[in-house]
């Protein structure tokens, strides 16, 4: 019995893996950008840092780097945001 349900199972994923395809949903990360790439990096570098010996100036260090990371990611992306908001904006204007 579970053959079988393997069997089927198998035979409908790949007849609609022919006909539909597999669609891959893409993220939207027009705001992140080389800035957030650094200020990420200075983190994480911070993190293992940190881990690796973990002492107060680390830990103070660490978090202070994950707070300005966190807020510049943030700020990006609410800027984006903002920015697709005003273009549909724009568009409803255009088309009355």
């Amino acid at each position: 019995m579970n053959e079988e349900w393997i069997h089927i199972k198998n035979a409908i994923l790949e007849s609609a893996n022919e006909k539909i395809g597999e669609q891959r949903k893409e993220r939207i990360q027009d705001w992140y950008d080389e800035e957030c790439q650094i200020a990420m990096k200075e983190k994480n570098d911070a993190r293992k840092k940190c881990l690796n010996k973990e002492t107060r100036k680390n830990r103070e260090e660490y978090e202070e780097k994950r707070k300005i990371a966190t807020k510049l990611c943030r700020r990006k992306k609410r800027e984006m945001w903002n920015k697709k908001i005003e273009e549909i904006k724009g568009a409803n204007i255009k088309k009355m």
